[in-house]
């Protein structure tokens, strides 16, 4: 599948010493040991060009002229961020992910997808050994110059809204973390369903019967600050020593006169709860109470478009197309993160969190 390389059946390929033969038409031998930029680009061109087979004349020039720019530009960036995987220019296996951006970006000429090639590739480089992250990154490789800007800005939004969070305490921070990580998005989306289609054949996701609506998502991750609250004296109504456990409590955000939980969402209260001896009969109860004055599906929408107006748009297509039924794959989830990086230039945890 990641055999980029057009070999006839006639040539033949020996090595000599330290150098690294490279052939296509013909023999190219370079010496590896400990590379430096220079000489890591030097390489990276001349399998480039090496390889050049199906281009002629002007295409060919062209061709040449991209190779060398995505290269300069994915030398520069690995300098950055990982210098040391510039001795993966010795690895057959790399050169193929490498070539596979270059010739991409060749065909294509789209900066837009040459700068997301070249984060997919970086990242790639950090991954020393054949592990499941190094194959979904070199897969994404070939993946994503197959969709459309638009279908790349959907994996984008369902990644972050379906797989991330951010520690927001209040309304003001949730707002704040939409707009920087949802909004650039949302107006470049792709929810046809021929763009479905596309994304299910090339791997990136699957539509499954089950579904999720955006208020779900929202009651879900940060169902803390979709909460109604209840009175003070509902604790002790439902038998829960309200003065052994203030740490628990604070004003609920939506109405200062009730109470509610203190606590993000279900999975950071169950974190919180291991940190306390507590009986398994009170444990209970504080979840159960977690609970209590839910928003329902309206009441969160509007909220939220309270507070982030741009998500009106997203609520109407999430709701009515595939996306409350779209399931992300690893491939699709690289392709995401690296956008979703690439966009933001937010700092945003490490793609093996998700995928290892």
């Amino acid at each position: 599948m990641f055999s980029l390389f057009k070999k006839s059946s006639k040539q033949g390929q020996s090595q000599q010493g330290t150098g690294l033969a490279v052939q296509a038409g013909q023999n190219v031998s370079i010496n590896v040991q400990g590379i430096t930029a220079s000489e890591a680009r030097a390489l990276a061109l001349d399998v480039f060009k090496a390889n050049l087979l199906e281009f002629r004349g002007v295409a060919q020039s062209l061709a040449i002229e991209r190779g060398e720019a995505i290269t300069d530009k994915f030398i520069s960036m690995l300098q950055a961020e990982n210098p040391d995987g510039l001795q993966q220019a010795q690895s057959p296996d790399f050169q193929d992910a490498l070539f596979t951006v270059q010739k991409e970006f060749a065909k294509a000429n789209d900066q837009a997808l040459g700068d997301l090639l070249v984060d997919l590739l970086v990242d790639r480089t950090k991954q020393n050994s054949r592990n499941l992250l190094q194959l979904v990154l070199t897969e994404s490789l070939s993946t994503a110059p197959k969709l459309t800007s638009g279908q790349i800005a959907t994996l984008t939004v369902v990644f972050i809204l379906r797989h991330t969070q951010n520690n927001a305490g209040t309304l003001d921070s949730l707002r704040e973390f939409l707009e920087a990580n949802v909004k650039p998005f949302i107006s470049d989306m792709a929810t046809s369903s021929a763009s479905f289609g596309q994304l299910e054949f090339t791997g990136c996701g699957s539509v499954s019967i089950s579904q999720l609506t955006l208020e779900d998502v929202f009651q879900q991750t940060y169902a803390g600050l979709f909460r109604k609250g209840f009175d003070e004296y509902r604790p002790t109504e439902m038998q829960i020593p309200v003065l052994q456990y203030p740490m628990l409590y604070t004003r609920c955000l939506n109405d200062p006169s009730k109470l509610q939980i203190r606590a993000l969402n279900q999975d950071q209260l169950r974190q919180v709860l291991d940190g306390l001896t507590l009986p398994p009969d009170v444990r209970v109860k504080f979840e159960n109470l977690f609970n209590e004055g839910k928003m329902t599906h309206d009441e969160v929408r509007i909220k939220i478009i309270e507070i982030a107006p741009f998500f009106e748009s997203l609520f109407h297509i999430w709701n009515t197309t595939s996306l409350k039924h779209f399931l992300l794959t690893s491939v699709g989830m690289a392709i995401a993160h690296a956008n979703g990086k690439r966009i933001t230039k937010v700092d945003v945890a490490p793609l093996s969190i998700w995928i290892n």
